[in-house]
């Protein structure tokens, strides 16, 4: 087992003088500011080559997870999150850690322990410091990169605009959200084979059927045959992003009318069974959170949740409606805020008091 851009070996871990903190900074940094990876304590290497299990002694497992997490949140600007730590034991009753980094979207992460100042990234060969020219194409990079996953739920909003879906559609207003983790945009992003990828229900739906296609998995509401026009489906890309549309609204007397429930309701679902569906297939965090109504003109929000209930003064002018994107950046993140804030969006965009 050789040593690569993604992988590097540690016979020890041993934290407790400063120079071996920053080297543990800067072997994890190396790796969060390029492709992510692994770091294994526990192995002996010779000439970039595994040599020999040496394994962790006398270690206590809990205490150096949490001292690993603490230097990670306190050692690096900005600060690291999402890192796996998984102690295995090996056949000879062995204890080697294997530290699981993600590529970092807030790259690239500076050492700054004990008043230090460094950019690593890492090569074939091992870390090394970034030079003033690599440090800037670094953040020009991660910029690009920040703008992949919005550049992206635009483009499949105008396409949707334009009718152009994996089913057909019923006419009327309806939402388009797309959930995406970090990794899911990257040139050498990890797809799924067909059968591991979760399978979602389309959003609010009871019955529904399912299908493969080019990007992944498709859930959609109506019957199993036929070209008939749907009102829902969820596609999830075999590459870590979920997809769901669904009709949202309905016309009266007074005009088009949407429920500030509906937009409750599926946030919900989007937000807690949708992220959990890709974390349970295998993909980490962080995600962001994308949501965009279309077909909206001239509609008025109702919002029967308060003890008065409230609606739009005026219709919306505009076709089309997007809400910034929301980051989920760990899994202490808290979606309930997320959520309500999602909902204060949504209520100020269609003329309503804050609540």
């Amino acid at each position: 087992m050789p040593e690569s851009r993604t992988l590097e070996l540690k016979c020890t871990l041993s934290l407790e003088k400063t120079d071996q903190k920053k080297e543990f900074l800067a072997d994890v940094s190396a790796l969060a500011n390029t492709l992510g990876g692994s770091v294994v304590f526990g192995i002996e290497e010779a000439e970039g080559f595994a040599s020999k299990i040496i394994g962790l002694t006398e270690i206590d497992k809990e205490k150096q997870t949490l001292r690993m997490e603490q230097l990670l949140r306190d050692g690096l600007q900005p600060s690291l999150s999402g890192c796996k730590f998984e102690w295995l034991t090996t056949e000879t009753n062995k204890e080697i850690l294997v530290l699981k980094v993600r590529r970092s979207r807030l790259s690239p992460h500076r050492v700054t322990l004990g008043g230090s100042s460094r950019f690593y990234r890492r090569g074939e060969r091992g870390k090394y410091e970034l030079d003033v020219y690599e440090l800037r194409d670094a953040f020009f990079e991660t910029e690009q990169e920040n703008r992949r996953a919005q550049d992206f739920h635009l483009e499949r909003s105008g396409m949707l605009l334009a009718g152009e879906a994996p089913v057909l559609l019923q006419d009327g207003p309806k939402f388009l959200s797309h959930l995406i983790s970090d990794a899911a945009l990257l040139p050498r992003a990890n797809h799924l084979d067909l059968e591991k990828l979760p399978t979602l229900p389309p959003p609010g739906a009871g019955g529904w059927n399912k299908m493969s296609c080019l990007e992944g998995v498709l859930g959609y509401t109506g019957a199993e045959y036929g070209d008939e026009k749907r009102d829902a489906y969820t596609l999830v890309y075999s590459n870590g992003i979920v997809e769901s549309v669904a009709l949202i609204g309905s016309r009266f007397d007074e005009g088009l009318i949407l429920s500030l429930d509906y937009f409750d309701r599926y946030a919900h679902e989007i937000l807690r069974r949708q992220l959990n569906a890709l974390i349970g297939s295998g993909w980490t965090y962080p995600f962001s959170f994308h949501f965009t109504v279309i077909d909206v003109r001239d509609a008025k929000l109702y919002d029967s949740s308060s003890v008065v209930v409230r609606q739009s003064p005026i219709g919306l002018r505009r076709d089309i409606l997007t809400f910034g994107a929301v980051r989920i950046d760990h899994s202490n993140t808290d979606m309930q805020l997320i959520h309500s804030n999602f909902l204060i969006q949504v209520s100020q965009a269609f003329g309503l008091a804050q609540t």
